[in-house]
């Protein structure tokens, strides 16, 4: 039984989107990892409150279906503390650290016929976040030419490992003054055993992760119904940041307020 109108889940997905962002521009904790189990070069912990990279991701469009799917990789390439490179993690010359995504997408207003620069809720996402010894992992982006999917190889990697996944809370694609598209998603997060290992503090590990990724209109190509993009962002983590039922409670009496000043619009 559907209790709510399509309009009014576009506004319960905001209004929890919000939260998340404000709660993120709170601040964005520390974590502390172990580079230790991964490299043969790092010799002891180090902090930091973001870990950045490129991202090559390849979308089919269905437009019967006014959704799409969007799957590929994120290559980390280094992490920060308040915007400063942390430096001598060895990341990138003693080992690799990515993780591989899969989206759904749809417009945000029902009435469009999804395509690239429109307003997109995400659906769905799904990300695992992996590491390995060495540099032998390889990164293919889909290709300009035959728009294949962006894959991970690791058939030549050593010591590669699950650290943690996430599933979406909420999200949103939308356009950006440079013609590219911002890409901002609200998700769940859990270490694996492992994870618990690599991600050291604090324990309990962080629950939610936020990402945030970026891209130009020279960083898009589109052929017919497929979509390649290229982008960079960062990626972050927080705790206690999931709505909880008060929360979803304020939003339940948001969306009443709604009805309730619709309905006296109406009357009116």
């Amino acid at each position: 039984m559907a209790f709510f109108t399509p309009s009014l889940h576009r506004f319960g997905a905001v209004a929890a989107l919000g939260i998340a962002t404000s709660f993120q521009a709170a601040a964005a904790p520390l974590f502390e990892v172990d580079p230790t189990v991964f490299s043969a070069g790092a010799t002891s912990t180090f902090t930091a409150d973001q870990m950045g990279g490129s991202a090559s991701t390849l979308v089919t469009l269905d437009t019967t279906a006014n959704t799409g799917v969007g799957t590929g990789w994120i290559a980390f390439n280094g992490f920060t503390d308040s915007a400063v490179p942390v430096n001598g993690t060895f990341l990138g010359s003693d080992w690799q650290l990515w993780a591989e995504f899969d989206y759904t997408v749809a417009p945000q207003n029902p009435a469009d016929t999804i395509a690239p620069g429109i307003d997109l809720f995400l659906t769905s996402l799904t990300f695992d976040i992996y590491g390995a010894s060495g540099v032998d992992v390889e990164f293919n982006p889909t290709a300009i030419t035959d728009f294949v999917d962006p894959t991970v190889d690791t058939s030549a990697a050593t010591g590669v490992q699950l650290i943690g996944t996430g599933n979406l809370v909420a999200g949103v694609i939308e356009p950006t003054s440079q013609g590219g598209n911002a890409f901002n998603a609200f998700s769940t997060y859990s270490n694996t055993a492992f994870g618990d290992t690599f991600f050291v503090d604090p324990v309990p590990f962080y629950n939610v992760a936020f990402n945030d990724f970026n891209n130009t209109s020279q960083q898009i190509e589109t052929d017919g119904d497929l979509v390649r993009i290229v982008s960079t962002g960062a990626v972050d983590f927080n705790v206690n940041a999931v709505p909880t039922p008060a929360t979803m409670g304020l939003i339940g009496l948001g969306l009443i307020g709604l009805g309730f000043t619709t309905w006296r619009r109406r009357l009116s």
